[in-house]
């Protein structure tokens, strides 16, 4: 299902989740996955929101791979993930957004996912807008790996929903 509205995505979330769960939200860096997050799940009680940034691995990030390295993603899961499973959370919720979760051997671990869906350049164009000193790193690393992840793991493939970022944010 593809959506651009985020008030309508997070009914459609509550509807496929009405008794909680983990909903991860990727896409490519710069596609607006922290601003979605933030919409839908910001302060909602009842609701824990993870970013991914938080659990970069720095010196792995900004190297060059095809594999989506450089995120402890296994921090997350024993951090936030294990802990709601266990009901030794107090959140029904819990929402990871984050580049790279779409990967075939991380499925398992969520409900739901959400693929912002923004095309590659203009995901790029916004975080270097963004992140202006960077550009480096953006041109270099950043894009190419996110390239080379796409093309290995097909990650849109995995998704349940859809937001159209483009058509939230174009003009009425």
């Amino acid at each position: 299902m593809r959506l651009d509205d985020s008030n309508l995505l997070f009914a459609q979330v509550m509807e496929l989740l009405p008794k909680g769960g983990v909903v991860g939200i990727s896409g490519y860096g710069g596609s607006g996955k922290t601003t979605l997050a933030r919409e839908i799940a910001y302060d909602v009680p009842g609701i824990q929101l993870v970013h991914v940034d938080d659990y970069l691995d720095w010196p792995v990030i900004c190297q060059r791979n095809t594999n989506g390295d450089g995120i402890e993603f296994d921090h997350i899961v024993e951090a936030h993930i294990e802990p709601l499973r266990n009901g030794r959370k107090p959140v029904d919720y819990v929402f990871v957004e984050g580049i790279y979760l779409f990967r075939h051997d991380r499925q398992a671990t969520f409900d739901l996912r959400i693929w912002v869906d923004s095309p590659l350049e203009e995901s790029a164009d916004l975080g270097h807008a963004r992140d202006a000193g960077n550009q480096h790193l953006w041109e270099s690393v950043w894009v190419p790996n996110e390239r080379d992840f796409a093309e290995r793991f097909s990650p849109t493939q995995y998704a349940d929903l859809f937001y159209d970022w483009r058509g939230a944010n174009s003009p009425e």
